[in-house]
């Protein structure tokens, strides 16, 4: 996601901080696909990255 409401223009931290997004992407894929899917920041603003990136697995 580039600018992301939630970290875009933060300054560069320690850690990302995208959490509600992580439980938004996880939730919606897993509403519409009756699926568990787990979604897990792997860039993020916060850090110093340009855009935040997510990595989704579906959990059995």
């Amino acid at each position: 996601m580039s600018e992301d409401a939630d970290c875009s223009g933060l300054p560069v931290l320690t850690e990302t901080v995208c959490n509600y997004d992580e439980g938004f992407i996880s939730g919606i894929l897993s509403l519409y696909s009756n699926k568990h899917y787990e979604a897990v920041e792997v860039d993020c603003w916060a850090t110093g990255d340009r855009v935040c990136r997510f990595h989704v697995d579906i959990k059995e």
